[in-house]
């Protein structure tokens, strides 16, 4: 991303997720995995919001994209967040409470997420198995609803090559659509958890 003077201030990888706010501030999202417990430990989200009109240019910015293609770092601009949220989501299914949550964050909508989950600490092996759940966080009330996605973590899809990539909620039924590579259109039934129609099914694979 570029400002109007054309400086590049915002560089993100693949799985990075944007949301437009209100001005010049964005929302954005994606998931980690803590430094302490990289092989074992769940993921964690983080949330950041940021102002684009405080943030400067990126000091030799071809340099820092191509670092950026060989390291972690999914995120880098210069300057700093106006606010930032991490949660850890090795939680159980359900609804859970949001600690500590800045006040930036109590103004903002519903905002669905798709991390991995399970409260054993697990995360996903993209060959044998899959911890998906659609995290719906509630930042004005200050909770968060952990829907798993049975039909998916379950089914016998090739975890490798497919993937849920994006949900949203229809405003006047409140139910959940989705699509994914490799697996089409969808919508969720009242669970969120089941897959009531496939509006565009994709010919790669078929589950049973």
């Amino acid at each position: 991303m570029t400002n109007p003077s054309g400086k590049k201030v915002l560089y993100l990888k693949f799985h990075c997720y944007v949301q437009y706010l209100k001005q010049e501030l964005i929302l954005l999202w994606y998931e980690r995995t803590p430094e302490v417990d990289k092989f074992i430990g769940n993921p964690l989200v983080q949330f950041e919001i940021l102002d684009l009109s405080k943030l400067t240019g990126i000091e030799e910015a071809d340099v820092t994209a191509h670092k950026m293609r060989e390291e972690n770092p999914k995120v880098k601009y210069a300057g700093e967040p106006k606010a930032q949220f991490v949660y850890y989501t090795s939680v159980d299914q359900g609804e859970h409470t949001l600690e500590k949550l800045p006040s930036d964050f109590a103004e903002l909508d519903e905002v669905l997420v798709l991390a991995d989950y399970a409260k054993e600490g697990k995360s996903s092996n993209y060959y044998d198995y899959m911890c998906r759940a659609i995290f719906a966080f509630d930042f004005k009330a200050a909770n968060v609803l952990v829907i798993p996605q049975d039909w998916f973590n379950n089914g016998r899809y090739d975890f490798g090559y497919q993937w849920i990539t994006r949900v949203c909620r229809e405003p006047k039924t409140k139910k959940i659509f989705g699509e994914g590579i490799r697996l089409g259109f969808f919508r969720l039934d009242e669970t969120g958890r089941n897959i009531e129609k496939w509006i565009i099914s994709d010919t790669f694979y078929h589950p049973k």
